[in-house]
């Protein structure tokens, strides 16, 4: 299962939309602070920038969600790829990364929240195929497709 989570300062906010206690950090935020937001701005229906730069799908509805529960400020900080919201994030330029998996790396200079939403990976193939529950499953030797810096590899 593919658990997605939302990182940095807006954990901040996450907690105080859904009332849980807030960290020690929760008050440098404060009512009505602005958030830079580091998106995937290709990653539909989850994500992705559209024609006018707004961020639009899953994410972001549900980000804007629990920004407004918080009373924080969204500011989307554009870039042209996943690769390079996540250097914009290490180099301090955005303060959250929308819809990220926590991963033992990334954990290692990022806080996440709990969970809000949960999607499976699915592995797509041709229909003379049988399925393939987990990529364990797959074939010594199979060579599979995937976005740099994803939480899959």
């Amino acid at each position: 299962m593919c658990t997605l989570l939302l990182g940095l300062m807006f954990a901040v906010a996450f907690k105080l939309a859904i009332g849980a206690e807030p960290g020690p950090s929760a008050t440098a935020a404060g009512e009505g602070a602005n958030v830079r937001l580091c998106i995937d701005p290709d990653w539909a229906p989850y994500e992705w920038l559209d024609e006018q730069g707004r961020h639009r799908g899953i994410a972001a509805d549900l980000t804007r969600l629990i920004a407004a529960r918080a009373g924080l400020r969204l500011s989307i900080v554009q870039s042209t790829s996943w690769d390079e919201s996540l250097s914009l994030a290490r180099t301090g330029k955005c303060d959250a990364l929308s819809f990220l998996n926590e991963t033992p790396e990334r954990a290692g200079w990022l806080s996440f929240t709990r969970p809000y939403f949960f999607d499976r990976n699915v592995i797509i193939t041709r229909a003379e195929h049988p399925d393939i529950a987990s990529l364990a499953d797959l074939p010594a030797g199979t060579m599979i497709a995937l976005p740099t810096a994803t939480s899959i590899i």
